[in-house]
């Protein structure tokens, strides 16, 4: 079974927000780190991705 999953910016009307497509996963990492409410007004970001001894790279 699909699933479908969608974004709706919230305001006096609702509207769902169409999908793009990003190049890389560091380019989105790099949009959430300068700017965190575009995912949610009350987070605080902490830290970013770091290698750790699990890295299997």
């Amino acid at each position: 079974m699909a699933i479908e999953h969608g974004m709706w910016r919230i305001g006096s009307a609702p509207l769902k927000l169409q999908p793009v497509n990003i190049e890389n996963e560091n380019l989105l990492e790099e949009l959430v780190t300068r700017d965190i409410s575009i995912l949610n007004d009350g987070w605080l970001l902490t830290g970013r991705q770091v290698r750790t001894s699990f890295d299997k790279l």
